[in-house]
């Protein structure tokens, strides 16, 4: 516990570490000013750091790790991160009220590939909220080739909203090497749009809810749809939802 004087200064970015020098991401910690929690956003709805486990770091949401080992810790962005072996692994998590019926919203991670991807690569989902078949309202995923077929704009990393109203917004690169990239993906009742590395590569008209209660199914991360052979094949850190459209600036600030 730390309580500072009058005359103390908490202002500004913090950088610190932990006990032995790994080093820590602020928001996950709980600030309080005059008893009211300050620092953490009210709008960051879940939170998986993929560290140790696939847990929700406010318990809301916690994830099980399907088709996996139960420690899947590679190094990460921050600490560690989880590496998604393309073999039937995912995070699954269930439906909660915390996750309903965003008009606005903003999902930002960073994701790892661990081959280059390009236009000759099969398809790689990194998440999706699912129904049965294809009743699924949004869905991030490398738009590749897959058993059977070669999508358009093949090597980019694209967003699909389902709904009614929905759009798919495409990244403008079309080859990844085995980098960290970070990826910002908001929409805000009007436009969709998707960050990487906190520059804007592409939106499209929207004007779908996301994570709405009409898909009784769970959402997964690092797959396309639960019970399909669309798995992701990287590493994944610092997931994060937040249930409001987060700005350029602020998603920028995620990525430096």
């Amino acid at each position: 516990t730390f309580t500072p004087n009058s005359t103390t200064s908490v202002s500004g970015v913090w950088n610190y570490t932990d006990a032995d020098g790994d080093a820590e991401n602020g928001s996950t910690w709980t600030w309080f000013v005059n008893g009211s929690e300050a620092w953490r956003d009210a709008s960051l709805v879940s939170y998986w750091r993929f560290d140790d486990d696939s847990r929700d770091v406010f318990g809301r949401n916690n994830g099980t790790i399907v088709g996996g080992p139960t420690n899947m810790n590679v190094s990460g962005v921050i600490k560690s991160a989880f590496l998604f072996n393309a073999n039937q692994t995912y995070v699954n998590v269930s439906n909660s009220s915390s996750l309903d019926s965003f008009s606005n919203g903003t999902i930002t991670f960073w994701w790892r590939p661990r081959f280059e991807f390009n236009s000759s690569s099969n398809q790689s989902a990194i998440f999706s909220h699912d129904g049965a078949g294809v009743n699924r309202d949004v869905q991030i995923a490398f738009n590749a080739a897959d058993n059977n077929f070669v999508r358009a704009n093949t090597g980019r990393l694209y967003v699909q909203f389902q709904g009614s109203g929905g759009g798919t917004v495409n990244t403008t690169r079309g080859s990844w090497l085995s980098n960290w990239y970070h990826i910002g993906v908001s929409w805000d009742g009007s436009f969709a749009r998707i960050y990487v590395d906190g520059s804007e590569e592409g939106n499209v008209s929207s004007t779908a809810l996301v994570f709405t209660n009409t898909i009784s199914s769970q959402f997964g991360v690092g797959a396309l749809n639960v019970g399909t052979p669309q798995y992701f094949n990287g590493s994944l850190d610092e997931f994060k939802i937040y249930n409001r459209t987060l700005t350029k600036a602020e998603i920028v600030n995620e990525y430096q």
